[in-house]
This record gives structure tokens, C-alpha cells and sequence, in this order.
């Protein structure tokens, strides 16, 4: 399997709610529904609203976009979220510190999905986790993504009283960011990569009105996964809303994650879009055909103008590494 690499070097901070109006806290990733609502926006604003429309009727018969979570990078090493079902202390690591794994490099992740990963494999590498992502040695010292607070005032408009309130923002370090993955059509794709060059001047994640969250963005080629003839299960590495037939079947080890906060359109922007709960990142689905989601209307009540939708779809690869798998 090969998918499309998107790198987004960030210019300036960037700021992603993890709790609807809660500023203290952001995540350490973009999710895919995200990226997913930010490429819209843009395509209708360079496209128009009719062939956003159309797209979007593409969409919901058969995905003929699909996009992964934006995950860190730095130079050219890219870390993919670890698979829920990969336990690490059967590799030597500590009970807590493997529980702070969350992300491992393209080479770990790809012999994971192989089942081939040995103690061994583990050899050039931090013991001890940074953010969450498993460094290897060479980068010792390099503190790619750092949490900033930023004290903030706001005035009472009818007594101009004053609250100190915090802001919490990532910076990433040089040669630092996220990047997604995409998996489109040849004739989508030139289209793709205009919104990204687009989206890179008008920001991404919340506060962009403070000049939050540009990025230069960079298309260096594709990121290859093995092939797996006969996979026993597969790893997100999106958000996932099944359907409801794939629900029913579901047998899966996942962390769920509730997606909620208002709608951003030309139309408006201070309504509450419905909220849902879907599989994150990481999340391993037993079974021998990939998942495939949805999107989701969560258009306000009362909002009339067009649909809002939430992306669902999966973007999934094949994995060899079945249920309490072990390897010494």
C-alpha cells in the first residue's frame, strides 16, 4: 500500500481544542475530521459552493478522498501512532513507560505490522519516551513538539473588569511537524494539493484570527506499507465512525474520542454541530477487510443552508499482528 505524504512545517503556533471551550489544553495531533472540515472550507472558497457539493456527493457514495490524522515528523523521520494491540513490554520496556508510547517511527510501525519486531529492534532508541513519541537515539535531546502556555486577559464588556485566563499552544521544533497521508484518484490529487497550498496561508486548528497555525507545505513523495496477503486486522490511523452494519460486527481495541465544538462556513459560524463519538488513532479492527466509516451529518438543528458533515472514513492499513501477540 502507498499513500500521498502532505508535510506541514508550521510557522507559527498552533493551537487544537481537545475540550470545547477549554483553552488550556490542546492535542499533540491534528485529527483527520479536521483536516478533512479545513480542506473543505477551502475547496469551496477556490472551487465554489457547487463543486464542493458535488464532491461531497462523490464522498458519500464511495470515499474518493481519504485522509489520515496529522501526525508529528521530523527531517525525514515520520512517526505513526503505535497499534493498540502491540504491547511493548514484551520488548524489555517498563510496564509505564511503554504505556507512554504513543507514537513510533515508519520502520518500527511497518515490522510491526509484519509481526517481525524483536527486542533488538529496539536497540537504537530512547528508553524513555518524548511526548509520547519513541525517539531514535540520534535525535537525543530534540524536543520536536513543546507545549507553550500564554497568560491572556479578557475585559468584562459591561464593567471592563479584567480575568487572566491561559492559552495553551504548540511549538514545534526546526525541521518539525505534522504531516497526513492522502489517498485519492490522479485526477482529484492537483486539486488536493492546491487546497494544502491554500489552507498552509490561512492557518489551521483554532485562534487563526491571531495568526495561529500557518505552514509551509511540502509534497516529498509517498510513504510505502508492506503488503500483507492474508491480514488479521488493521490500524487506523484516522478517526473512525463505523456504520451501523459495521458496528454491529465490531470487534476491535480502540480508545474512543468525543468530537464536538461549532460549525466554521462562510454561512456561519457560531452554531453547535451534534456531537459524536468515534474510534482515535491506534485503534486495531479485527478483520480480514479494511473498515470503511462515513460521513457524519451533524448539521445544527435548525440550520438550513447546507449539510455539515463530520469525516468518519477510516484510512486503515493491513497488519499480520493478531490479538495478544508477543515477541521476545
Amino acid at each position: 500500500m502507498k499513500a500521498k505524504i502532505v508535510k506541514m512545517e508550521f510557522i507559527a503556533p498552533l493551537h487544537l481544542g481537545s475540550r470545547e471551550a477549554v483553552q488550556e489544553n490542546t492535542l499533540d495531533h491534528i485529527p483527520s475530521d479536521v483536516i478533512f472540515s479545513a480542506f473543505c472550507t477551502v475547496y469551496r472558497s477556490v472551487y465554489g459552493k457547487g463543486a464542493l457539493e458535488t464532491f461531497l456527493a462523490r464522498q458519500l457514495e464511495e470515499p474518493v478522498l481519504k485522509l489520515s490524522s496529522g501526525f508529528p515528523y521530523y527531517r525525514d523521520t515520520y512517526f505513526l501512532p503505535r497499534p493498540l494491540n502491540l504491547d511493548l513490554t514484551a520488548f524489555g520496556f517498563e510496564p509505564k513507560k511503554a504505556r507512554r508510547v504513543r507514537y513510533i517511527d515508519h520502520e518500527l510501525f511497518c515490522s510491526a505490522l509484519e509481526n517481525s519486531l524483536k527486542a533488538a529492534s529496539f536497540q537504537d532508541y530512547l528508553e524513555e519516551p518524548a511526548r509520547g513519541i519513541l525517539l531514535p537515539a540520534k535525535y537525543k535531546g530534540v524536543e520536536i513538539i513543546r507545549e507553550v502556555e500564554v497568560p491572556r486577559v479578557a475585559l468584562d464588556s459591561i464593567t471592563s473588569g479584567s480575568n487572566i485566563y491561559y492559552f495553551n499552544q504548540l511549538v514545534m521544533a526546526d525541521e518539525a511537524g505534522f504531516y497526513c497521508l492522502v489517498s485519492c484518484d490522479d485526477e482529484l490529487w492537483p486539486r488536493v494539493n492546491t487546497c494544502f497550498r491554500v489552507l498552509g496561508d490561512e492557518g489551521i486548528g483554532g485562534d487563526r484570527s491571531s495568526g495561529k497555525g500557518a505552514f509551509r507545505v511540502d509534497f516529498p513523495g509517498e510513504m510505502v506499507f508492506p503488503d500483507i496477503s492474508s491480514p488479521e486486522n488493521y490500524v487506523l490511523l484516522s478517526c473512525y465512525y463505523p456504520t451501523s452494519q459495521e458496528a454491529r460486527n465490531l470487534d476491535a481495541e480502540y480508545q474512543l474520542m468525543i468530537r464536538s465544538g461549532y460549525m466554521y462556513s462562510p454561512d456561519e459560524t457560531a452554531l453547535r454541530r451534534k456531537t459524536v463519538i468515534m474510534l482515535a488513532e491506534g485503534a486495531v479492527v479485527y478483520n480480514s477487510s479494511p473498515p470503511q466509516g462515513c460521513l457524519v451529518d451533524v448539521t445544527p438543528p435548525g440550520f438550513n443552508l447546507h449539510r455539515v458533515w463530520r469525516n468518519g472514513y477510516a484510512f486503515s492499513v493491513a497488519s499480520s499482528l493478531g490479538k495478544g501477540e508477543r515477541r521476545l
